[in-house]
């Protein structure tokens, strides 16, 4: 099934190893606390032989193969597939959600740009259940703004939060919109809404 939902971004020729095994491996290794592509690969040599064969898998790919699918992968297309599942598998009535961005730790090797994330994450239980790349020519706000109004929280007793740079009218009104409520951080610098 996940492979009609994205393209295997390898060659054909030369493929040992199914896409959805190695995605899932990748997860399963991630969320068992693997940090890299040496570390995927050490957790997936302590699987079962059972569970290899479960997912199509005659033995654990390599090294060099979780980094070449990984790398070839469209981030932002895997990012939207696990957040509309977490989204049909959460039940976010009552729930907090923190708007909060980040740079992503490594991103930066002197020539390239740092890569910009923002998230809406479910507190307190820490689930990302959205999250989005801050283009270069841009800032925070309007991505956020779109996430906000990609979410479904209409009329489910939800609370946004945020922190000042979220002090914005635009931003209050989407989830106003969304019968949501929001607590957002003013500085002295902001004027009465």
């Amino acid at each position: 099934m996940l492979s009609y939902l994205f393209p295997d971004p390898r060659d054909r020729s030369g493929q040992r190893h199914r896409a959805p095994g190695i995605l899932v491996l990748a997860i399963l290794a991630t969320l068992s606390g693997a940090k890299g592509y040496k570390d995927i690969s050490v957790w997936v040599n302590t699987v079962s032989e059972a569970m290899l064969n479960n997912l199509w898998l005659k033995r654990a790919p390599s090294v060099s193969t979780f980094r070449r699918f990984l790398m070839g992968l469209d981030a932002t297309l895997v990012d939207n597939l696990i957040s509309e599942w977490l989204l049909e598998n959460i039940d976010l009535c009552g729930q907090k959600i923190a708007l909060d961005g980040k740079v992503l730790r490594g991103s930066y090797d002197g020539t390239v740009p740092t890569v910009k994330l923002v998230a809406a994450v479910v507190v307190p239980r820490g689930i990302v259940i959205a999250q989005r790349r801050i283009p270069e020519t841009t800032n925070e706000i309007p991505v956020v703004q779109a996430m906000i109004a990609a979410l479904p929280i209409e009329r489910k007793n939800v609370t946004v939060t945020g922190d000042a740079l979220h002090s914005q009218v635009q931003t209050s009104q989407i989830v106003f919109d969304k019968k949501a409520d929001s607590i957002f951080i003013l500085k002295g610098n902001q004027p009465t809404y």
